[in-house]
Parts: structure tokens; sequence; C-alpha cells
């Protein structure tokens, strides 16, 4: 355990080295993903657990440093809305200075304020027709999805009537588009025509009649995770049961082969005949959301369930985790941390055996030959080609923040940037 606690340590050393250096060479990325706001973020995270009053005093320069170069690029380029990438992974990291830091709630409100006005504008019910819809309009990194996620945990620090306002605009939008016609799921209003479908990747080879994605980073269960999010402040019928509504969806899609698909046709109901147990896409990121919104709703016949399922997920990780991949979008750190989580939730000892397998699997593959120390690819881990990036989605960060999580026995501070 010490040896395993040692090498934590390291890494996260490493990490930390790498945000500093990452800035002197004058990062232009302002988003959560790849770039300044996901390096502060992190920094954060390190400063409220470091008992090192150097590194505190680091970290707060550091950190007022990356605020200056995020604000400079904010006002020289247009920037979108996104979590991931924009306003509101900015906002993110200004949500996480201002616990330590009270002189960040101004910048905070600001940016809250502007990306407000925006959503009254951009998220108009009527302006998206299932003809015109792209999952961007709704999904975690880049959608509504994401927006609401940092308003919402952002308004619980600045407590904004007008905030409030553009919360309930997004909830009743996401409510209105997020109905899964039963009879014909092709004319509910998220099913993806194929034109619609992402130019890249293979999606419109595997959908020539398009789809409905059901995964957690761009589907119905990053929509049913905010959704259940905000039920505990938001607390309407309609909402409730539009939760209950978004649940039979995956209930009656869900079966023993694959457990929940990634995504559903109006031809045929599964288009992956395997069980995928990744974050972003799979079973292991549609059970979160699941289980979040069961709790939130009190259903605890389902409850039970599911956590039965996770732990069939987990049981799989050799294979249908990918642990060819260690980040934390599509890869092993999530699972780990799902188990960790879980444990600290139900106090079941099988997540913990689960966690600990996982986790000594991570540790035992740490690439020290490269600048950042984590592959994010799903390859074999010994081929030259794989990427080690230092972001959080699909580099070192993501790993080093669950790892800190873990290390201290607490929950990773900004979890909920993926929806847990």
């Amino acid at each position: 355990m010490i040896k395993i606690e040692q090498e934590i340590s390291r890494i996260l050393d490493h990490s930390l080295d790498s945000c500093i250096q990452n800035l002197k060479e004058k990062s232009t990325d302002i988003g959560v993903a790849n770039g300044l706001a996901g390096m502060s973020i992190f920094l954060s995270d390190i400063y409220k657990t470091t008992n090192s009053v150097d590194k505190k005093i680091l970290i707060k320069n550091t950190n007022l440093k990356i605020t200056q170069a995020m604000i400079n690029s904010i006002n020289k380029n247009n920037v979108s809305l996104s979590l991931f990438s924009g306003l509101s992974g900015v906002g993110t990291a200004c949500l996480e200075m201002a616990k330590y830091d009270s002189n960040y709630l101004k910048l905070l409100t600001q940016i809250s304020l502007i990306i407000t006005n925006k959503v009254e504008k951009v998220f108009a019910v009527e302006k998206y027709q299932q003809q015109n819809m792209i999952f961007a309009v709704y999904d975690l990194f880049n959608g509504s999805v994401g927006i609401l996620d940092f308003l919402f945990h952002a308004n619980e620090l600045i407590h904004s009537a007008r905030v409030n306002r553009g919360i309930e605009q997004l909830i009743n939008f996401l409510i209105r588009i997020s109905y899964v016609d039963f009879n014909d799921i092709s004319q509910s209003p998220i099913y993806l025509l194929k034109k619609n479908l992402p130019e890249n990747g293979e999606s419109r080879i595997l959908l020539p009649n398009g789809g409905l994605f059901m995964g957690m980073a761009h589907g119905l269960a990053g929509i049913l995770s905010i959704l259940s999010e905000v039920y505990s402040r938001f607390s309407l019928p309609e909402l409730k049961e539009h939760i209950q509504r978004l649940l039979n969806v995956f209930l009656k899609f869900r079966n023993n082969k694959t457990l929940y698909p990634e995504c559903i046709t109006a031809v045929k109901n599964t288009s992956i005949s395997s069980l995928n147990g990744g974050w972003c896409f799979g079973s292991l990121g549609i059970l979160r959301a699941m289980l979040k919104a069961a709790r939130s709703i009190d259903n605890v016949l389902l409850i039970n369930k599911l956590q039965k399922e996770f732990e069939f997920v987990l049981k799989n990780w050799k294979t249908d985790i990918r642990p060819n991949s260690l980040i934390l979008c599509h890869g092993l750190i999530n699972a780990i941390y799902s188990s960790y989580i879980l444990f600290l939730e139900t106090k079941e000892e099988t997540f913990n055996y689960y966690m600990n397998d996982m986790l000594e699997f991570l540790l035992s593959h740490v690439n020290w030959n490269k600048r950042y120390l984590f592959s994010d690819v799903s390859m074999n881990l010994y081929d030259n080609k794989c990427r080690y990036e230092m972001g959080i989605l699909e580099g070192e960060l993501g790993v080093s923040l669950v790892l800190n999580a873990i290390s201290h026995n607490v929950r990773w501070q900004t979890d909920w940037l993926f929806l847990y």
C-alpha cells in the first residue's frame, strides 16, 4: 500500500509540474478538455487536499496567471458556451478557485450571466426540429447538458435569480427534446438523421438510417443524469415524470448481452452486439446516469438492480472497459472512479476489490518515458503510435484528479463535470 501511495504522489507531482511548464509555453487553449481551464481545475483540486504551504502558494499564483490568460483569450476570440472548450469551462475553473478565494466570485457571476443571456436566445425549443438536430445541441461536451451542468453548480455559490431562470429554460428545453416515441423512435426529436450524424468517424457507415445515441457523453444518458441532478432543487412533478420516462427507455432496450446499447435505430434495436463498458458511449456511463435517476426519485428496487448490473460490467473490465486506454473519457480510470464512488456509497466490498484490481493495472502501465504519462487511445499499450496528452478529458490530468481523490479518501471536487 505504501508503494502505491508513493507512486500516486509521484504522478501528482508530475502533473503539477506539467501544468506549470505548459503555462510557461503560453498555451492558448482555454478549455477544460485539454487547456487552461482544465489545468486550473486540477490545481484547485490539489490546493484543497495538499498540506504543503509552498504548493498552496504556487497554485494560487499559477491560477492567477491562468485566469489572466483565459480572460485575454476570451477578449480576443469568439468563445463558445460549451463546458469542455468554452465559457462554461472557464466558469468552472472560476467556480473552483472561488471556493478558496472569494475574489473570483465576481468573475464567476459575470461569466454565468453572459452564458445565461446567450442561453435565452440559443436554446429556444422551436428552433430545433428533428430535421436540424445534431447531438452537439444537447451533449455534455458542447451543448445544453454541459451548460446546464455548469450553471446549476455555479448558482449554488452565486445565487442569481437571473441565472436561475436560465437554468429553468434549459431544463424545459431538455425535457421537450428528449421525449422518445416508442411507436416510431425515428420520430423522436433527438433521433439523428444520417445527414446530421458526425462527418468524421464511422457513424454514417454504421447507421445508414440514423440513430438515437444512448450514452453519457453525447446521448440520452447525459440528459437523464443532469435532469436527475437538478431535480433536488427543481422538484417539479413534470420533471419527475420525465425522469421516469427516460428510465423506461433504457429498460425497454436493455438486453442481457449488451446491457444498454450505445445506439438504437428504427430498423434494428441494437447496433452493437457486445458489451461496451466505457463511460462516454457504453453501459458504465449509462448505469451511472440511471443510478442517479433512480436515487433522485427514490426507486429502491431499481437502485438494487442497477448496483448488481454495475458489478457485471466491472467484472468484465479486462475485456469490455478498454484497459489499453487509461484515460477518463473512454478508458480505465473512469471505471476505477466509478468503483470507488460505488464503494463510498454502498460500502460493498466488491466495488473496493474491483477498484484495487484496476488501480494496480493502471499504475503498472504508467509510461515515464513520455512527456505525459497515460495512453489515451484504445490500442496496444506498447504501440509507439499511442497518444499521450495532458488534459482532463483524454490525458494525464483526468487520471491524476481521480488518483488524488482516492489517495485522500474524498470525492474529486469537480466530478460533476462527468455527471457523477
